[in-house]
């Protein structure tokens, strides 16, 4: 169980899912370094950054209707936010509706100075 008491069905990008039927909604997220700040910040242009993008075409083959992407919030600025840019736009070519919103993890009980960028998907 996940920490909002729904099953967790394996691994996004593995496509290890376990349990069956069509989950309603998928949280996904990749690796952070090639996005962060006090990473490379090579983002699209690493493997990293292109699973970032593959993650629309396997949150489909869930059969999910909502999801959640969560990555590190420069992944909203760097390089223009062309990756976030390019999220979006996969999921509105397949008939889904997407909203962003960077937080502050501080205003949610994590001591850090960081923030997280989330991309909410709603088929439409």
């Amino acid at each position: 169980m996940e920490v909002c008491a729904t099953p967790c069905y394996g691994d996004t990008d593995q496509k290890k899912w376990r349990g069956g039927g069509r989950p309603r909604y998928v949280k996904s997220s990749t690796e952070c370094k090639t996005f962060s700040s006090g990473g490379l910040q090579l983002g699209l242009d690493s493997p990293e950054g292109a699973r970032y993008l593959k993650q629309v075409k396997t949150i489909i083959e869930t059969g999910a209707s909502i999801a959640c992407i969560e990555n590190v919030g420069h992944i909203a600025t760097l390089n223009g936010g062309v990756a976030i840019t390019l999220l979006r736009e996969l999921f509105r070519k397949e008939g889904w509706t997407t909203h962003l919103k960077v937080v502050h993890v501080r205003h949610y009980g994590d001591p850090n100075n960081k923030t997280h960028a989330y991309v909410v998907a709603i088929e439409d």
